[in-house]
């Protein structure tokens, strides 16, 4: 009985001692260094240990190992939002640095390709607006003082509009008997769009054949040596006519304007050569007036003539329908 009671209880011992050193081992083996500062890019692959009791029956069950257990493969591994927020700040720096860099290329071809061209002396004016300030109601004056400062040959931003300004008579000869054909159309105004059958007329029509023909037509019938010679009667009398206007007016005393007197004679003259009849005192002051009228809207200051994309301004104020 004492050498089977000494039997069972070295068995039991050889048991606990195998136990202890079976957890000792797990102990150790848990034990893994904590710190997050290692890279976590490519983290290492998971062994899970036997627990305690598939330990001790694999050490007691002669023939059988415990082998540790591996975690299911995961096709990507794990990353860390760190990770993640640092990886769209390198592609947001990258895309940054490359729109830089393009746009750096376009300014320096910008500027290189200007500094190459020969560019036309040309005011300092302000946003939007350009040299519109610096225009008077007397526009030849105030051209005069500028071509003084920046010579014969400038440019001038008139809101939206380029307009070069010509003040030499050699560039004249240039732009009107050399390149004539390149300035031939005159530029488009919203008066003649209203008053002269969308600039249909011999003044503002576009270059091309239309304003050939409508040319060809004026010199053959009205400006022709025979035609003005056909009316040269008619001249005499309506400046007869007008001598003797004048001259009843001043032996009264009374006061009289040539302006005003010279564009009813003109007025008179044309009428009858087109109408041939003459019109009375009361429609020579109307038509003065219409004429007065359709002059006052050729020189208006529409939005339009400067700011294409404005035309609704000129509704908005009424001018299309005055």
């Amino acid at each position: 009985m004492r050498g089977l009671k000494g039997c069972r209880d070295n068995s039991r011992n050889a048991a606990d001692n195998e136990g202890r050193q079976g957890c000792n081992a797990v102990e150790k083996c848990g034990k893994e260094p904590s710190s997050r500062s290692a890279r976590v890019s490519a983290p290492p692959r998971l062994t899970i240990l036997p627990s305690v009791g598939e330990f001790l029956s694999a050490k007691l069950t002669p023939g059988k190992k415990a082998e540790p257990r591996e975690p299911p493969n995961r096709s990507s591994p794990v990353e860390s939002p760190s990770s993640s927020m640092s990886s769209h700040g390198d592609a947001f720096s990258s895309d940054a640095s490359m729109s830089f860099g393009i746009l750096l290329v376009l300014l320096y071809f910008s500027f290189s390709g200007r500094s190459k061209r020969r560019a036309i002396p040309s005011p300092s004016g302000f946003p939007l607006i350009g040299n519109l300030h610096q225009l008077s109601l007397t526009p030849h004056r105030s051209l005069c003082e500028l071509s003084k400062k920046h010579g014969p040959l400038m440019l001038l931003h008139l809101g939206r509009i380029r307009t070069v300004v010509v003040s030499s008579a050699e560039l004249a000869h240039e732009f009107m008997r050399i390149h004539d054909l390149c300035f031939a159309s005159r530029p488009r105004v919203k008066a003649s769009k209203f008053l002269l059958y969308d600039g249909k007329d011999l003044a503002f029509a576009p270059y091309g054949e239309y304003w050939r023909q409508l040319k060809k037509l004026s010199i053959t019938q009205l400006l022709s040596s025979k035609m003005v010679q056909s009316f040269a009667r008619l001249r005499e009398r309506e400046v007869a006519q007008l001598v003797q206007s004048i001259s009843s007016i001043a032996s009264d005393g009374g006061v009289f304007s040539l302006s005003e007197v010279f564009n009813w004679f003109t007025n008179a003259l044309v009428c009858k050569a087109v109408l041939n009849s003459s019109i009375s005192d009361e429609k020579k002051k109307l038509l003065a007036e219409m004429i007065h009228v359709n002059t006052v809207y050729f020189v208006k200051v529409f939005a339009e003539d400067y700011f294409p994309s404005l035309r609704w301004l000129d509704v908005l104020l009424g001018l299309e329908g005055s």
